[in-house]
């Protein structure tokens, strides 16, 4: 099942998944680490392991370059640094 705002690939291909928005069945609830894993796992047909995994290592990419002082630039999402 595709999730609203996610352009999925086929399970038995290598071509990227493209994320267009994340959304969450609870309105008004806020994003949570788990939902986003949660939505990770089902757009990609990834373990639940394996996402958590890439979720993992992601935020700790960010925050490994926003301490390092670097800006960190999302295309289409925004754009951020530590100020201070």
């Amino acid at each position: 099942m595709a999730l609203p705002g996610w352009a999925t690939r086929q399970p038995d291909t290598d071509g990227p998944v493209y994320i267009s928005f994340l959304s969450i069945s609870d309105k008004g609830s806020p994003m949570t680490k788990s939902h986003l894993i949660d939505q990770l796992t089902e757009a990609t047909q990834h373990s639940r392991k394996e996402a958590e995994r890439i979720v993992n290592v992601v935020f700790a990419s960010i925050a490994a370059a926003l301490q390092n002082g670097e800006r960190l630039d999302l295309r289409g999402f925004g754009s951020f640094k530590v100020r201070g």
